[in-house]
Order: structure tokens, then sequence, then C-alpha cells
């Protein structure tokens, strides 16, 4: 299945975050390129824990545009900064 355009890449790229994470809370992209052969999507994705706490991660994946599969995916946790 071709990807076309940003809006298919970003339509995919949100069925994979859910389907990973299906207590995700909010998903935002900040960046959607067209790389030729593939569309590169970074973001980030945050959940609810335990009423209280909002754990974010952030996220970068790429996908064919003409078979329309994941090519790679990474996730990992800001990092956080001590003064």
């Amino acid at each position: 299945m071709k990807v076309k355009g940003a809006a298919g890449a970003e339509e995919k790229a949100r069925r994979l975050i859910l389907k990973r994470h299906p207590d995700a809370t909010r998903i935002l992209f900040r960046r959607i390129d067209n790389m030729g052969h593939s569309w590169l999507v970074e973001g980030e994705v945050w959940f609810k824990r335990l009423r209280l706490f909002t754990l974010k991660r952030n996220f970068k994946l790429e996908i064919d545009t003409e078979k329309g599969e994941v090519v790679s995916f990474q996730e990992e946790r800001p990092h956080r900064f001590k003064p």
C-alpha cells in the first residue's frame, strides 16, 4: 500500500503508535519529511499514569513510500537536565 503525501504518512504513524501504546492520550507530530524513497516522521507521544502523572516519549520513524511498511522505529524518553 503506497503512502501518498504527508497526511498518509501521519495516518500510518498514528496507527502504529496507537497499536504499540493504546493508553496514549496525545500524539504530536513535529516533523514530517519526504526523503524520496521514504517518509521521516518525528514527534512525541504523551501517556497518563496513575491519574496525576504524565509521561512523554519522543519517537522517530521511517516509512517506505512504495510498500507502506515501517523501515525503522525509535522511541526514547527525553533527557532531564539537572542545574
